[in-house]
């Protein structure tokens, strides 16, 4: 009884051992130096001495991962990370075998730096006696240049239980000879270095000044050209567009030739940033859209040489407003505006053609302006959605006569996911990037108290968007428009919900309009079936995985020109930190630790400092932030839209 009761309450056992049975601590747990403690596996209750008593800055576990998940009561590796304490996982092998010499390598680097920290390291293995005396071994021959037998006696004294069996005596034996190779490849290695940079140097003198080396570029310098190379290419992208919409309404080529000539200096200016001095992340992007700046610039020279010399010999003018809306029409990837001149009564006009002017004003309340341009490129992570939207939506805007018949794009596109993670953003980035009219449609849209006006709303929605083909008819929050319908509703929503089945069949059923509805939602179990088989297309936006997790928070901060110090390393590290956080709580996340070095400023003379005098954002105050920010999203929520996603969706979880 008594050895089953201490099978089954591991806490209890500890104790025992601790107070009645075995009362000095070795028996459990014992100290070899300074910085290093050799145990057993350690339970729950262990942990406050530990941590307290013992100053455990790091553990190194050198188990089995069964056995670690099986030992019922011992912390777990997130109990230690949640106390602060960074905890290694080496695998090994009880008795029969133990560890590669990479693994090996790496407990023994995470011991050094945990100690040179001045914290103690704590190695266990399931009984303490075999395996984490091995990794001990390894670091003492390691750290202070000790033989294998020095090294176990050193061990064995402070800690008479460790039974070290020959296969690991013979891994010790196998490290210290890696360790003495390792040494005399690098002394060799460094020697012939020496001499090939001489070599080099003498060949650097001949070509110094016919070919300067390049300076390498750190990463900050690299992102700070990148972000440039944006900037030049938005301007580029907006002149041209400005120029071909005066070319396409002014008669007067004068002013049209200057803007035209102002375009092409900035399309040239785009095109002169490196390669070499971005990113090498983002290299593929930046050749990709050099590509286009470079086919805009042939066509904007182009067209420039046939205005120059059109207004030298002023004649056949039509011919030259043919050509400039012919050329319109071959650059559909410069991004227009978005919204129709609300201040012309003429494209006014155009718009409500058919619509009573009642419903038709409000509709075009709707429609929103790109004053800032978004395409796909601007929202981190989900590339396998991004890349179907381009498919589905983007490319077939781009050259509609190759998209016909089993080809033609869909009519209903639904977004489900979790919230917070850029769904809205993505439907915008789709009408700037197919220069489409965009409708920011809701519920409170719709809806209305008079009998039969939500009916006519819709008809009015359609209408104008056929009037201002190419259109998005963008429904956020859907299901709270169309959702389920049951015998419990008023007649009202049901006759609305009818009337948008309609519509939408209309428009799937004409292939000549070019209206798109795209709906949002992150609850798509409740739409009803009917809605849900007019969106044919069904893509799940998940949570940014980890790479995306880190490209935002950099990107946040360098896009906000906040001083961060954070490398690679760091950003991987809040990455890991911030598993399950939505692009919503990643802002949020970014807002709370740049606010942090606030907090060591003279408050009684807050109005003197300026944004230079406060330090740089670090990884400690994003660890001080992650304790009030947390995510929003509960498991239970995203575990529905996963199988919802398997059940419906075109992208595989």
């Amino acid at each position: 009884m008594i050895g089953g009761g201490i099978a089954f309450y591991p806490t209890l056992a500890y104790n025992l051992f601790r107070n009645y049975i075995q009362p000095t601590k070795w028996s459990w747990y014992s100290r070899v130096n300074d910085t290093l403690i050799l145990g057993a596996i350690p339970f729950i209750s262990m942990l406050e001495v530990l941590k307290n008593e013992e100053r455990v800055g790091g553990v190194v576990c050198c188990t089995e991962q069964f056995e670690l998940d099986a030992a019922w009561g011992a912390i777990k590796p997130t109990e230690w990370r949640n106390n602060g304490i960074e905890f290694h996982h080496t695998p090994m092998k009880d008795f029969f075998g133990t560890t590669s010499q990479k693994e090996m390598m790496s407990a023994v680097e995470f011991i050094e730096r945990i100690t040179n920290q001045g914290k103690t390291c704590y190695i266990h293995c399931k009984a303490g006696r075999t395996r984490s005396a091995t990794v001990a071994v390894c670091y003492l021959m390691y750290k202070y240049g000790q033989e294998v037998e020095e090294a176990k006696e050193n061990i064995s004294k402070h800690r008479p239980q460790v039974l070290l069996h020959e296969v690991h005596i013979q891994t010790a034996n196998e490290f210290l000879f890696h360790r003495t190779l390792a040494y005399f490849s690098r002394f060799f290695e460094r020697i012939f270095k020496r001499e090939q940079k001489i070599e080099n140097q003498q060949a650097q003198k001949q070509q110094l000044m016919s070919k300067p080396k390049a300076l390498p570029v750190n990463d900050d310098v690299a992102y700070s050209n990148y972000s440039l190379f944006n900037k030049r290419s938005n301007l580029a992208r907006q002149s041209v567009q400005k120029a071909v919409e005066a070319d396409e309404t002014r008669t007067n080529k004068r002013g049209v030739i200057l803007l035209y000539k102002s375009a092409m200096r900035d399309l040239e200016s785009a095109l002169s940033t490196k390669l070499s001095s971005c990113p090498p992340y983002k290299h593929t992007e930046i050749s990709l859209q050099q590509e286009k700046l470079g086919n805009f610039l042939s066509s904007v020279k182009e067209r420039l040489a046939k205005l120059e010399e059109g207004e030298r010999s002023k004649s056949n003018e039509n011919r030259i407003v043919s050509v400039s809306r012919s050329f319109s029409r071959q650059t559909r990837e410069i991004p227009t505006t978005s919204i129709p001149s609300s201040s012309s009564s003429m494209t006014n006009s155009k718009l409500l053609k058919g619509v009573n002017p009642k419903f038709g004003e409000e509709i075009l309340s709707t429609v929103l302006a790109d004053s800032e341009k978004i395409t796909l490129r601007n929202v981190e992570g989900n590339e396998a959605a991004k890349e179907l939207l381009e498919e589905s939506v983007i490319l077939p805007s781009l050259n509609p006569k190759l998209f016909t018949g089993l080809r033609a794009p869909c009519k209903g596109i639904l977004l489900f996911g979790p919230p917070g993670n850029g769904k809205t953003m993505i439907a915008r980035a789709l009408a700037s990037e197919c220069h489409s009219t965009f409708f920011n449609i809701s519920a409170a849209t719709i809806m209305s108290k008079w009998v039969g006006d939500g009916e006519k709303m819709v008809q009015a929605l359609f209408q104008v968007a056929r009037n201002a083909q190419p259109s998005i008819i963008f429904i956020d929050e859907v299901d709270s428009m169309l959702c389920e319908r049951s015998e419990q509703e008023n007649g009202a929503a049901r006759r609305v919900k009818t009337e948008f089945l309609i519509q939408m069949d209309g428009c799937a059923n004409k292939s000549e309009d070019r209206i798109l509805v795209l709906g949002a939602t992150n609850r798509p179990n409740e739409l009803d079936e009917g809605i849900l088989r007019r969106f044919p297309k069904r893509i799940f936006i998940d949570l940014p995985e980890k790479q995306a997790r880190a490209s935002m928070i950099k990107s946040t901060f360098y896009g906000s020109n906040t001083q961060v110090a954070l490398n690679d390393r760091d950003l991987n590290y809040i990455a890991d930190l911030t598993a399950g956080y939505s692009y919503s709580d990643l802002d949020a996340l970014c807002r709370s630790a740049a606010l942090i070095p606030l907090r060591s400023i003279d408050r009684s003379n807050v109005h003197k400092y300026t944004a230079a005098h406060l330090r740089p954002v670090n990884v400690q105050d994003f660890e001080a932030a992650l304790t009030t920010i947390k995510p929003s999203l509960n498991n239970e929520n995203r575990q529905k839209l996963i199988e919802f996603a398997k059940r419906h969706a075109q992208i595989a979880i």
